[in-house]
């Protein structure tokens, strides 16, 4: 369960000598069910290292923005309009005014490119501790919510390298409270470092991604500053209208990450800034109870 991101390594070690892993299984797959299916629809890669300046410098390409556009262009199979618009906003998202790029273009790219093989990490910083941020989000994040983290719509930055999501995060500062989300089933998020000329690892979010929380590990930094790292897996579903109709990219339900029935377990079974008012958290959803 720890190497899902479910428990803690501690928490595994303790459940399984207490006795307590049958009800944390159960727990985790029932989880995963309502989540609904981890596995790209798409094409995945494990690459995400830009390599413009060889290529330019190669003579494969003339400029680097030929390169963008050559790299969208083969790894979407768009139209040369569509690959020139979305290197032109791309451009714009990893610049000082991200804000102002076009999401359903960028939603376009993430829909058509590959998804990004691997776990992937998001730096958010808050306040001092007595400005509230850090606990007004954290209030109802708990293993079962769901989250979102785009920004009034927007899409939302990760990274392959967990360091950037460190840096991002201020989490060496000891006063600042810091959160690293770390999702490590990633369903539809794209690699973009090929277009962001700042050398990070990033992936790129669909606006309308949300993520299931599996595990919340909290610590105290020192100096007043608190850190949590908050494992999540994508949902198995979410709608785009990009186009003007409704465009879902999994079939509601539709999941494969249930307990195969060769199963070692089988026989135990008879979701302020950049990190604060933006978010949206959904706490996790009561059992229904049986009719008696």
């Amino acid at each position: 369960m720890w190497k899902k991101g479910y428990l803690s390594h501690d928490e595994a070690v303790d459940a399984m000598n207490d006795g307590s892993i049958t009800k944390h299984v159960e727990a985790y797959y029932a989880l995963m069910e309502e989540n609904g299916n981890t596995a790209s629809e798409k094409p995945t890669t494990k690459e995400n290292v830009c390599t413009r300046n060889q290529d330019v410098d190669s003579g494969k390409y003339a400029s680097h923005r030929e390169a963008s556009v050559g790299y969208i262009k083969d790894t979407t199979g768009l139209s040369d309009a569509e690959c020139n618009e979305i290197a032109s906003q791309a451009t714009v998202w990893c610049g000082s005014h991200w804000e102002d790029a076009d999401t359903a273009v960028l939603d376009k790219f993430v829909e058509s490119d590959h998804t990004f093989d691997g776990t992937i990490y998001r730096g958010l910083h808050f306040g001092e501790s007595t400005s509230g941020q850090y606990d007004a989000f954290m209030k109802d994040v708990q293993t079962g919510s769901v989250i979102s983290v785009s920004q009034d719509g927007r899409n939302a930055s990760w990274s392959s390298d967990e360091r950037d999501a460190v840096n991002f995060s201020h989490r060496r500062t000891k006063w600042q409270d810091s959160v690293i989300l770390k999702c490590v089933a990633n369903r539809t998020s794209s690699p973009i470092s090929y277009l962001n000329s700042v050398g990070e690892r990033e992936v790129l979010s669909h606006s309308k991604a949300q993520w299931t929380v599996l595990s919340v590990e909290e610590t105290d930094k020192g100096d007043g500053g608190r850190h949590a790292v908050i494992t999540v897996v994508e949902r198995g579903t979410y709608k785009t209208d990009t186009n003007g109709d409704g465009v879902t990219l999994m079939d509601e339900k539709k999941t494969t990450d249930k307990i195969p029935e060769d199963s070692e377990y089988m026989p135990m079974l008879d979701r302020w800034e950049e990190s604060s008012g933006d978010f949206v958290i959904e706490p996790p959803k009561p059992k229904e109870k049986p009719e008696q």
